[in-house]
């Protein structure tokens, strides 16, 4: 019972019309929620990372080629360079795998991270 109340105090609803029916949304007050993470999904974070590691790549690739350039003429520069166009991707993703795994490993142990999430 009492914890009816205080869920009623701590929320607020609205109506959103349907087509057939009127439903009730309910939103915490609460502004500042504090969660921890516990735990990050490795394929997650590998694909994150390749993602965010292949935008670079093509950066890394240009500025390799650049270099190669002005490099002597029996130096490897464009096949680094190219190599960098596939080398960041995989690489950004099994570093993302390996750090969710070690993450996982070590949150079991610590806890985890606290944040604080805001709602908009």
């Amino acid at each position: 019972m009492g914890g009816e109340i205080l869920s009623k105090l701590l929320s607020f609803s609205f109506r959103v019309s349907g087509s057939a029916a009127d439903r009730h949304i309910v939103i915490p007050k609460e502004e500042h929620m504090k969660r921890m993470l516990k735990e990050i999904e490795p394929v997650s974070l590998g694909k994150m990372l390749g993602l965010l590691y292949g935008i670079c790549g093509p950066i890394a690739f240009l500025i390799i080629l650049i270099m190669s350039i002005f490099a002597p003429d029996d130096s490897p520069g464009i096949f680094v360079a190219f190599a960098a166009l596939i080398g960041f991707p995989l690489g950004g993703f099994l570093t993302g795998l390996l750090l969710a795994v070690l993450y996982n490993i070590a949150a079991r142990f610590v806890g985890g991270i606290k944040v604080d999430i805001e709602s908009e």
